[in-house]
């Protein structure tokens, strides 16, 4: 077992990230065919253990693992015992890729998911990650964005600061000249009619919201 100080996991590949919620294992067992590496979050790997898969590394200050010493001769352990960040964040920190897919994160805790929704916009100018949570999958974005979409795709733009949109392409409900913020306008439940999405910011970080079958086609996009 290892304190983490300074020390972080390094990959190449882009990584699937493993929490103790409401896990999508159907897109971690995918993923991990494909040849990604699976990091678990404290205990989102007994969670993974259930479903026959040994992460390459566990982070977390470790108290939710049912029996750490079975990990010990498979897997990283990666201690980190500080309790100001989530188990989430503590990856994010400790492991270094060029592209995060999380799932586990979310789930029946409400404060769960909105700490979550805060590591998305505290990392967003550092980390690319996509949030697999139920139905659908999300990720923080500043600044301009043009993304690739089927005509009739979900797609819903939340404010998580204020922001404003000089225009927009390829959106049912057009944003141009709209300021959205918390409290105020939103742009939920949109659509797409057209090939490409394309979004002018002038300021703000805001969340992407899509079903979660766009996982594959945000994936290429962002590599």
């Amino acid at each position: 077992m290892r304190e983490s100080g300074n020390k972080i996991l390094q990959y190449a590949t882009p990584v699937v990230l493993a929490g103790g919620g409401d896990i999508q294992i159907d897109v971690v067992l995918r993923l991990c065919k494909a040849g990604w590496p699976v990091i678990a979050a404290d205990g989102g790997a007994d969670l993974l253990s259930g479903a026959g898969v040994v992460p390459d590394a566990v982070v977390g200050d470790l108290d939710s693992i049912t029996d750490v010493k079975r990990y010990q001769s498979t897997t990283q352990l990666i201690e980190v015992s500080e309790q100001d960040t989530t188990d989430f964040e503590k990856c994010l920190y400790t492991v270094a890729a060029p592209l995060y897919v999380a799932t586990g994160f979310t789930g029946s805790r409400l404060d769960h998911t909105l700490a979550s929704m805060h590591v998305l916009h505290r990392y967003v100018d550092s980390h690319r990650v996509l949030l697999a949570a139920g139905d659908d999958v999300c990720f923080a974005h500043r600044g301009d964005l043009s993304i690739a979409a089927s005509e009739g795709t979900r797609f819903s733009v939340f404010p998580l600061t204020a922001s404003e949109f000089s225009e927009s392409e390829g959106l049912l409900y057009p944003l141009d000249g709209l300021q959205l913020a918390s409290g105020g306008l939103i742009g939920t439940s949109n659509s797409v009619v057209a090939e490409c999405v394309s979004l002018r910011s002038k300021r703000g970080v805001y969340c992407v919201i899509m079903p979660v079958q766009q996982l594959d086609a945000l994936v290429d996009e962002f590599l």
